[in-house]
């Protein structure tokens, strides 16, 4: 014996707390433990065989055999998936499961198996339908032969007695008809009747408006030539005004110059950046290519699937339609008789209805208009919206061809339950073979009634020939009234369509007379406003000259003095640059010469030029010497400043102010202050001093500085005749003094105000 057992050679593995696998899983549903299966609960079941226990009810506490969990007798209660804690039982549970799926898979590939066989079938008795339909087609030609044939008495009984209820109504119809055209005739003779006496009226219209326009064009020739004269001054005058601002727009063109080139930079930025635009909207312009190739497609495949069901659908409604036709021709024939005779009335009441509608549709046409340009706005705004409307519109096709597919199957079963009814029709046919070998018996029965029938038909048919006539004899008679009325119509209509003519040239008559007599307010009122303006500024040259007031007069004077110094600076700067520039002339020039071509003695008239230079085949081109082309270019250019000149002074005006000499007032054609004399040095300088000397003003020259002059005349002409022969310095001096003088009269005519000069 030892003292201590034997110990367990491993020791004991702990219980894994890991949950089994299938632990978490969702519990799998028994279709038999369905609640709907069970029917009611256990509880409230009452046991039907058993009998009543008379003795005390014990709830069964001394019941040994009876199970406590099953008290009523009822089956065993199923127990949960949950509560089976052991492995084995789970493992029990799993087994079990899997033998039902493999049940049901099997029970999937019996079933699948049973479909392709009954496809097999399908298929097979469609093939036997087809030819049982085309034995039928065979049949069916022969059935209706015999079906017309038989119902065919029947029929023309049924037509006739139609025919005749017809023809009676059609006769009071008729009737009706006939009585509202007399009424009709009569309201349109009064019409004509109304129409002549507006005729007449019209003509008198015409020829007030005649007389109107003749008055009116005498009146418009008066004032197109009254405003053609004023026209005439008042572009005259803006003439001069133009070749005044000409000289401000040269500065500012040099302006607008650099302008240019800092938009054209901005331009340049701008360009690129739609260049970048120009790019996206490609690429969005490609994916919307792209879309609406998608949707394309999309419609195709619907419009496919369409067609089949359509094609289903229409071989289904032929035979319907076959069926239908046999009993819809009998009818047709007697309508369209009715129908022709219907549509001549109602074309006659058209035409009458047409003839009232056209006044009105002209009144309709003018509010249209304004319809239509609404409606053309909203357009813009639709046409937006449409494109997020074709994305909603490829959703719904989606839908659609999902719901296309779920009617592809509720076809297909419909194409079972039309087997099912031709198996029906089949026997059907069968039932009606029987009937045919009757009818054939009663055919000839009814031939002979039909014989007899027929005769009675041809003879009530020529009654009703010879009715229609009639009619048509009457209807001959309304239609040429109808005609001549129309003729009267459309004659009306003519002079109508002219008065409304004149009507519109004279409308274009009148709105020309208001543009001129607005043009011609205008005229008036600039020309009152120059007129004005003339009279101010004759107002203020009076007041210039007629001021008395000596210190009035100190204050002028001194502010004129202050502008000719600063003019006598700048002329100076630029009579400097002038220097510079001719010094820089005559330097090209000499330089020119330097290059000028020597002039070759030109040949005879008689002898031909040569071509050929010392015996070489040398060519020699005649050109003028280029000193010849370098005066010819000078003399343009004199010409042309010339010609500046003589307009210039053809635009300049000539003030005319009063100015005090001698205690008198006498008129002068230049502005000078009141205490100086006036005389001009305008006697001719001599030929070659023009070229060196810059070129000397034509306003007033003041040289009279000094009262001794004022006392000699003969000092002063002698000034005049020392003046030509005076140095440079002399005639700068000159210059100063013409632009004291030049500035006082520029100022006294007028662009200077008073408040300026005060």
């Amino acid at each position: 014996m030892t003292l201590f057992p034997k110990s367990q050679r491993f020791p004991p593995q702990k219980a894994s707390e890991v949950p089994s696998p299938g632990r978490y899983n969702p519990l799998l549903h028994d279709p038999s433990q369905d609640p709907w299966r069970k029917g009611p609960l256990e509880i409230f079941k009452a046991p039907r065989s058993k009998e009543s226990d008379p003795g005390p009810d014990t709830f069964g506490l001394y019941n040994p055999d009876q199970q406590y969990d099953n008290i009523h007798g009822s089956r065993p209660r199923p127990r949960a998936l949950s509560t089976l804690a052991t492995p084995s039982k789970h493992h029990k549970e799993l087994m079990r499961l899997e033998t039902k799926l493999s049940e049901r898979e099997s029970n999937i590939t019996h079933l699948t198996e049973t479909l392709q066989k009954s496809e097999q079938t399908t298929k097979e008795i469609r093939h036997a339908l087809n030819k049982s339909e085309s034995d039928n087609n065979s049949l069916r030609s022969e059935v209706e032969r015999l079906k017309k044939q038989l119902h065919g008495v029947a029929g023309l009984h049924a037509k006739v007695i139609e025919l005749e209820t017809e023809h009676d109504k059609s006769k009071k119809r008729r009737e009706k008809e006939i009585s509202s055209l007399k009424t009709e005739l009569r309201l349109a003779e009064d019409r004509a009747s109304q129409h002549l006496t507006d005729k007449t009226n019209l003509k008198g219209d015409l020829e007030r408006l005649q007389t109107l326009s003749e008055t009116t064009e005498r009146l418009r020739q008066s004032t197109f030539c009254k405003n053609n004269q004023e026209l005439m001054k008042y572009l005259e005058k803006v003439f001069h005004e133009s070749h005044a601002n000409q000289r401000a727009r040269e500065i500012s063109t040099s302006l607008s110059r650099l302008d240019d080139v800092h938009t054209r930079k901005v331009l340049a930025d701008r360009a690129s950046q739609v260049a970048e635009l120009v790019s996206l909207v490609q690429q969005a312009e490609s994916r919307e290519d792209m879309l609406y190739e998608v949707f394309d497609s999309l419609l195709e495949t619907s419009d496919m699937q369409m067609q089949q069901l359509i094609d289903i659908e229409v071989d289904l409604s032929c035979e319907r339609e076959q069926l239908s036709r046999t009993s819809v021709e009998s009818r047709t024939e007697s309508k369209s008789v009715e129908q022709l005779l219907d549509q001549q009335l109602r074309e006659k009441d058209l035409e009458c209805q047409i003839a009232q509608q056209l006044t009105s549709l002209t009144q309709a046409e003018l509010s249209e208009a304004l319809k239509i340009r609404s409606s053309l706005e909203q357009t813009l705004m639709d046409s937006s919206e449409a494109y997020q409307e074709l994305s909603r519109v490829c959703k719904s096709k989606s839908k659609d061809l999902e719901k296309a597919r779920a009617e592809l199957e509720n076809s297909s079963s419909k194409i079972t339950e039309l087997i099912n009814s031709i198996q029906v029709l089949e026997s059907q046919v069968v039932q009606l073979n029987d009937q045919i070998r009757r009818a054939h018996e009663d055919h000839s029965l009814a031939t002979e009634a039909w014989n007899q029938k027929q005769y009675e038909i041809q003879s009530t048919l020529k009654k009703l020939e010879n009715n229609i006539r009639e009619e048509k004899a009457k209807y001959n008679k309304l239609s040429g009234e109808l005609m001549l009325t129309r003729q009267a119509e459309a004659s009306l209509r003519g002079e109508l369509e002219h008065a409304q003519n004149l009507t519109t040239q004279l409308e274009e008559v009148e709105q020309e007379n208001e543009q001129l007599r607005k043009i011609n307010d205008l005229i008036m009122r600039q020309s009152n406003l120059n007129a004005a303006e003339a009279a101010k500024v004759e107002k203020l040259n009076n007041e210039l000259v007629s001021q008395r007031n000596p210190a009035q007069k100190v204050k002028i004077l001194d502010r004129m003095r202050r502008e000719i110094k600063e003019e006598r600076e700048n002329t100076a700067k630029l009579e400097n640059q002038l220097w510079t520039a001719n010094s820089e002339i005559k330097s090209l020039k000499d330089e020119l010469y330097a290059y000028q071509s020597v002039s070759h003695p030109t040949p005879a008239s008689t002898a031909q030029p040569s071509t050929i230079h010392n015996g070489m085949g040398i060519a020699r081109v005649t050109r003028p010497p280029l000193g010849e082309v370098m005066k010819s270019l000078n003399n343009r250019a004199t010409s042309h400043e010339h010609e500046k000149v003589e307009k210039e002074e053809a635009i300049r005006p000539t003030p005319k102010i009063t100015t005090w000499a001698k205690g008198r007032l006498q008129p002068s054609n230049f502005a000078t202050p009141p205490d100086f004399l006036q005389s001009t040095a305008t006697e001719p300088s001599p030929p070659g001093a023009e070229v060196n000397q810059p070129r000397v003003s034509r306003l007033p020259i003041n040289n009279n500085h000094h009262q001794k002059i004022l006392r000699k005349k003969d000092d002063s002409k002698r000034d005049k005749l020392m003046a030509n022969n005076k140095n440079q310095v002399d005639n700068l001096k000159k210059d100063h003094d013409v632009g004291e003088v030049s500035l006082g009269a520029i100022k006294m005519q007028g662009v200077m105000t008073l408040e300026e000069l005060r």
